[in-house]
Parts: structure tokens; sequence; C-alpha cells
């Protein structure tokens, strides 16, 4: 039975790499103000082991995968997304970065006559390291689509002068929904004591840092930063959350500069029980020498922890001298300074 005067809700058209947890709670909220389809190119992150089962139980929204088609690097060429868009007849698209899906998608904002809105993650140190290759692809589309989101409002207004008028972006980090968030970290209290007992963090101070294991992380960095603290202060603890395959060269690392009473790396987390290490720290460290935005910066802040982030990433924008400061990208002095409780 059709309601009389009852509001068609505008289809929306989401085009993302991946099923990650720094999406979720926008989309659940987007599912509620549009009928909303997410197309994930791929099944699951390249890099990144998420619990995916877990992740799909949060989900409030429709996704499917676009598989047929091939990579070049980290470019993704997926010939289904005409196929599924044609079928879906979005009224908006909002494709990922600058690439093969959103020039795509401006093909079909012809076709479908839609509106094609693009999102980019890029910290402004990315933008500029890719202005070489990528710049000329990019000032070209900019010009043509009907918005852009940027996590960083340095790299937004960059694009401003590349061509899009100010009226048509909008600086959007990558915030979870906060009463979610809140709600998980106040319930892991249990959790956290276990750790606090398991690992002897009663009376230390703590720097946290949770994220992948690999080289652009830049965690040889933070090592040799607190090695020097340590030899200063022997109630530190420096705990490194995650996996990845710099592990054994970081085991190695914290033996050669004689900090293993002082570095715990209890390995990787999902949900509650990651969420609980945040009651942990006394600060949050970013070290990053190649970061896009940075989720964990903006968990860290919502948890009341300081945090010092790397100037490579988008997170650093939000940090000012009340919640945390920014450390020169690969500065080891200046890492280490920042980090002086």
């Amino acid at each position: 039975m059709k309601v009389i005067g009852a509001r068609r809700k505008k289809k929306l058209l989401v085009i993302q790499p991946y099923l990650a947890p720094y999406r979720l709670d926008i989309y659940n909220y987007l599912a509620g103000e549009y009928d909303l389809l997410v197309l994930y190119w791929y099944r699951s992150a390249p890099e990144q082991k998420f619990d995916l089962d877990l992740l799909s139980a949060q989900c409030r929204f429709k996704y499917e995968f676009i598989d047929f088609g091939f990579n070049i690097r980290f470019q993704a060429f997926r010939f289904d997304f005409f196929l599924k868009a044609a079928k879906f007849k979005p009224d908006i698209i909002i494709g990922h970065e600058f690439g093969f899906l959103s020039f795509s998608s401006l093909f079909l904002k012809r076709v479908l006559n839609c509106k094609v809105v693009v999102t980019c993650d890029d910290s402004m140190a990315v933008f500029e390291a890719q202005l070489k290759t990528k710049g000329f692809w990019k000032s070209g589309m900019v010009k043509w689509i009907d918005g852009l989101i940027c996590t960083s409002n340095l790299v937004r207004q960059r694009y401003v002068t590349m061509g899009i008028s100010e009226q048509r972006t909008c600086w959007h980090p990558l915030f979870p929904d906060d009463r979610v968030f809140r709600r998980n970290f106040n319930n892991a209290h249990l959790i956290t004591e276990y750790y606090v007992e398991r690992y002897q963090l009663q009376p230390h101070k703590s720097i946290l840092y949770i994220g992948r294991l690999a080289p652009e992380k830049n965690i040889l960095l933070l090592l040799a930063a607190f090695g020097r603290l340590a030899k200063r202060e022997e109630n530190l603890r420096l705990i490194i959350v995650g996996e990845g395959p710099m592990r054994s060269q970081i085991e190695s690392k914290i033996k050669e500069l004689g900090i293993s009473d002082f570095v715990i790396l209890p390995g990787r987390y999902d949900g509650a029980e990651l969420i609980a290490w945040y009651h942990v720290g006394d600060v949050f460290v970013l070290p990053s020498r190649q970061e896009t935005f940075g989720a964990v910066v903006v968990e860290a802040l919502l948890s009341g922890l300081r945090v010092v982030c790397s100037s490579a990433a988008g997170a650093h924008e939000l940090l000012d001298a009340k919640n945390g400061s920014v450390f020169l990208n690969e500065d080891l002095d200046s890492l280490e300074a920042q980090l002086e409780f």
C-alpha cells in the first residue's frame, strides 16, 4: 500500500576499498537518511586483518562486492561496477579518491543523471608526494565533480586552489559515533583491569601505540625516542598493540636498546579488547612517517588521552595545546621532547 505524502529516500551509492571499522558509524547513520548501498572492491583489506564477522555484525547498511576486474599497483579496475550502479540507479555516487572508479562515476553521472562526490583521505604530506604523478589527473577531475569530502582541511584548501569551489567542499575527519565509542569505552573496564594485572602496569606511566607493525608506522623511531626516555625515567612503559611484518625487527631493536623490561608487545586486538587498551595509556603516540589520516588519534582523543602525532598524519590537524602536540616527521629529538612527561 502506497503511503500518500511519503518522501522517497534518495538512493546513495558509496564506493570504498574494503569493509573497515572507521567508517561503520557514518554508513549506519547514512542508512537511516538514504537508501544506501556500499560497494567494496576488495573482500578483505590487503594489509589489515580485520575481524570481518565482527564488522559485518555491526553493519546496518547494505553492502556488496565488485570482483570482476584487476588491480594495477594501488589502482582497482572493476567492470561489474557499471552493472551494479545501473541496476541500483543512484541519485548520488560517492567515490573514493581520484581513481578509475571515481572517473567511471563521472561517466555514469551523464547516463544516470546523478551527482558525483569524491572522498579523499590524503594527509597534506601524502597529497604533496603524489602531485608529480597524479596532480594533472586530480586537477582535471576535481573540476567535474559535484562535491569533495576531505579528512584533512589543509588538503581541502589545496583542492580549492585547483578549481573546485569552496561551497562544494567539506572537511570531515574520520570520527566514530562518539556515543557508541564512549559506551564501549566505559564498558571495557574489566578487560582493562586484566591487562593491568597481567602486564604489571601499575604504578607505571604508559605510552600507548595502536596500529600495524609496518615500516610506514615508524616504530623504530618511537623505540629510539623511548629508549632515551627510559634511561632517565624507569617508571615508564611503552605498549605497542598490533601485528605486522616488522614484529621480529622490532623485537630485535628492543633487545639492542636494552629496553626489554620497559616495552610490551601484547599482539593484535579487535572490538572491546582493543578499546580497553585506551584505558591503560597516559599518552598516545602515532609516529608514522607516512599516513593518510590516522583514525586511532580520534579514538585516543575520545578516550581522554594526550596525543603525540607525527606531522605526516592528517589527524595532526585535530591537535592543539589542550589535547596534544605534533612532532616533526622523522625528527627523533622532536618526538622525544613531545613524549616527555
